[in-house]
């Protein structure tokens, strides 16, 4: 079955409205006619042209219109939409909006994209598909700036859970060092820089929580409430802690 063919499923067992762009040379066909004779009933219909055909053929009924476009711009665009199945080679024909759109401008590529939705509009297809570089840019910025690689665990389950994961505790310390207001820039003899990164945001939210779930604790403990009532020697504890982590 095509690698499209098993998530595609998938959603419409779970009757999730999934959108997703479509091969140009897909295998299209009409829905089947009722059948009312003997026999079994046909599963597709007849051949549609292919989303590159329709490129191609000079009458292809294209309509105009502007859509919410890359970076939050207005774009005119045309495009031409119908319901019909799509068949993946060794899967079964799955019921889809299709929506082929072209730029007048000539300024992007083509492209095919489709719903598991026919009840859909063509607009809402379009726009909730360009919402989709957001998602691509966070992967991308996550892997040149943060590190993050393809998660290697014992279950497919883990890897899922792992990456959503860490996007979820990266952005939980961003707001915390949001929260926290003014935080110290930590420089070295081989790293200088002139504002935070995100290990400086991590070590401070590191400080505050530590300090409060556990050194507070500490302090009222009357043997070492001496030692660390110093100056700054807590402070100072503390900060090689969670930059040592």
């Amino acid at each position: 079955m095509s690698s499209l063919g098993q998530p595609l499923q998938t959603a419409l067992k779970l009757n999730i409205s999934l959108i997703t762009r479509l091969r140009l040379d897909a295998r299209i066909f009409d829905f089947p006619k009722v059948k009312s004779g003997p026999g079994r009933p046909a599963k597709r219909g007849r051949r549609l042209l292919a989303p590159k055909t329709l490129l191609q053929y000079a009458n292809t009924p294209w309509q105009e219109t502007e859509v919410q476009w890359y970076r939050g711009r207005k774009k005119k665009i045309q495009y031409v939409t119908t319901t019909c199945l799509w068949s993946p080679i060794g899967g079964e024909a799955i019921p889809i909006r299709l929506v082929v759109i072209k730029d007048p401008a000539g300024r992007f590529e083509s492209a095919a994209l489709m719903s598991t939705d026919v009840t859909i509009s063509a607009l809402v297809i379009i726009e909730e598909f360009v919402k989709r570089w957001a998602i691509e840019v966070t992967f991308r910025e996550v892997r040149e700036h943060l590190g993050v690689e393809t998660q290697r665990q014992w279950s497919d389950k883990a890897i899922a859970r792992e990456t959503p994961a860490l996007f979820a505790l990266y952005s939980i310390v961003i707001l915390i060092g949001l929260q926290l207001g003014s935080v110290p820039i930590r420089t070295a003899a081989w790293y200088s820089k002139q504002s935070n990164t995100f290990s400086d945001i991590l070590v401070e939210v590191r400080r505050i929580l530590w300090r409060e779930r556990y050194f507070e604790q500490v302090v009222e403990n009357r043997d070492l409430k001496e030692i660390f009532t110093q100056d700054g020697l807590m402070d100072e504890i503390i900060n090689h802690l969670a930059e040592a982590v």
